[in-house]
């Protein structure tokens, strides 16, 4: 992070993915994914970066953006998702997990842990809602679990 200025990243999920591909079609799943990239275009502001992370998993990159900031705008996308009918399987919802640098990371590969940690928290506790990392250090988890995230090159993600 340049000049040591904030930076939150939110990770989010449909939730029951698994469940739309499986009670819709994979068609729907599909569907459900470019409504929810079409969600983020929309609320994202122009120094955001938005990409696919994998699977039914996004990650959003805040610059200059502190924990309260990024709970916001995660608060806003959840409800935008909330309101998405999905074709042959109804309303879809997500959850999200937000993290910040410095609040809740030292590094980069801690920021992703804390954000995923935080996902977690909000799958674990219902679903359908934002979570911040539990008050136990990022720098516990070994970012080894996860895959790196290159925030210097928009190619190593698959762009919105």
């Amino acid at each position: 992070t340049r000049m040591r200025q904030p930076l939150s990243l939110i990770m989010l999920d449909l939730d029951h993915f698994k469940y739309i591909n499986d009670q819709a079609g994979h068609e729907a799943g599909d569907e459900a994914l470019c409504m929810l990239a079409d969600n983020l275009r929309a609320e994202l502001r122009a120094v955001d970066t938005a990409a696919r992370f994998g699977g039914d998993e996004f990650v959003v990159i805040l610059p200059q953006a502190n924990a309260e900031g990024a709970m916001l705008v995660a608060e806003r996308l959840r409800l935008r998702i909330e309101q998405m009918e999905v074709p042959g399987f109804g309303r879809a919802t997500a959850s999200f997990g937000v993290a910040s640098f410095p609040s809740h990371a030292s590094s980069r590969d801690t920021l992703v842990v804390a954000a995923d940690r935080a996902l977690y928290n909000s799958k674990r506790a219902g679903r359908n809602r934002v979570s911040l990392p539990e008050e136990e250090k990022p720098e516990t988890f070994s970012p080894a679990e996860h895959p790196p995230v290159d925030f210097d090159s928009a190619d190593a993600l698959q762009r919105l």
